[in-house]
């Protein structure tokens, strides 16, 4: 029986993602509420109960502001989860096998293999992801995957190329190039390398366009320092509007995505759902999520800004005709939906079948 889905953590301004899955899931039968951490105790009884699935998605969730209490309270969650998944109502989804900046206090990699073990069910979006959480959090036959699907135009229809260009910049003129980086500027998106090798590779009349949400003071100035009121960058610290940002990517000759590690590349699939050609680091992720869809890769290991830079001397050579909007990514939303409903019943199914099976010994 189809019931309701409690997905965590309540971060849904700004990110497509869970609004997405819990539309489609109601066409698939399901209802589906948001809910921060008292909620979540709330769904986990229910669960414990047979009532509900509780639907875990970024763990980071835990410890928003990453203070040493949250990092302990994150702990009292972990029995309730483990009675949960018992009976088959848990799911969790791998967004970030390793959080960006880090482990928050007391909420590190033995807090993730309890989180693993607990779970009836573990999601994933690509191959290599799989891999790496069966084997950095111990667990074997739970993980499954259902490949990522596209953010489609969730922040607004697509703009044309010319008035999109016009509004970026009075600056761009003719057909010269431009680059953007955009999305929440992260130090593991290394912002500074891109535009230290813009600098040394791109063609004298190309702008760069590096704009997005930043709360880092450091990266910041580090980003006012290398772009050294080069008049070819422009640089904004502020949250893009849906209209600014749609703009930026339908303007955008290549947007830069150059990730240090990555396990769900964001802004790559942003930028393929505006059919804007990517430059970005060719971690197994970006390969999956880029397959079909004009791309310049670069190593991932090496001399990043020697990298980047080449990577960019070689976009700067093609003149690229618009992608036509499937990119590599061909499971449509109301696939992935389809295919996370499917999940939620067999594990539960399971479950109720063999109660006291532990859960990595059951099939796959």
């Amino acid at each position: 029986m189809k019931d309701l889905v409690t997905f965590f953590p309540d971060w849904r301004g700004g990110d497509p993602y869970i609004d997405d899955l819990a539309r489609e899931l109601s066409a698939e039968g399901w209802r589906s509420r948001v809910v921060g951490r008292k909620g979540l105790l709330i769904a986990l009884a229910a669960a414990i109960l047979g009532r509900g699935t509780v639907h875990l998605q970024w763990y980071e969730g835990f410890t928003p502001e990453r203070r040493w209490f949250e990092g302990l309270i994150a702990w009292i969650y972990l029995p309730a989860l483990w009675l949960a998944g018992r009976r088959g109502r848990v799911i969790w989804t791998v967004h970030n096998v390793v959080p960006h900046e880090g482990y928050a206090p007391f909420v590190g990699l033995r807090f993730l293999k309890l989180l693993a073990r607990s779970s009836s069910r573990i999601l994933v979006h690509f191959d290599e992801t799989r891999q790496v959480v069966e084997e950095r959090f111990s667990v074997r036959g739970k993980v499954s995957v259902i490949h990522a699907a596209t953010f489609g135009h969730a922040h607004g229809p697509p703009v044309d190329r010319a008035s999109a260009r016009a509004r970026v910049s009075g600056r761009l003129a003719g057909d010269a190039m431009l680059f953007v980086q955009v999305g929440s500027l992260r130090a593991y998106k290394q912002p500074p390398m891109t535009v230290l090798a813009f600098r040394d590779a791109a063609p004298s009349s190309a702008l760069l366009l590096v704009s997005g949400l930043c709360i880092d003071e450091a990266l910041k100035a580090d980003l006012i320092r290398v772009a050294a009121n080069d008049p070819r960058i422009v640089l904004r610290f502020d949250r893009l509007s849906n209209e600014e940002l749609v703009t930026a990517l339908c303007a955008a000759d290549w947007s830069i995505c150059p990730y240090t590690h990555i396990d769900n590349p964001g802004a790559v699939n942003l930028s393929v759902s505006y059919d804007c050609p990517v430059i970005a680091p060719a971690l197994g992720p970006v390969v999956e999520m880029t397959r079909g869809h004009p791309v310049v890769l670069y190593p991932p290991d090496g001399d990043v800004r020697q990298q980047l830079a080449s990577a960019i001397g070689r976009a700067s050579e093609l003149r690229l005709a618009p992608a036509d909007g499937t990119g590599g990514l061909r499971v449509t939303r109301r696939e992935q939906a389809r295919r996370t409903s499917e999940q939620y019943l067999a594990v539960r199914d399971r479950a109720h079948r063999s109660p006291n099976l532990p859960h990595d010994d059951r099939p796959a």
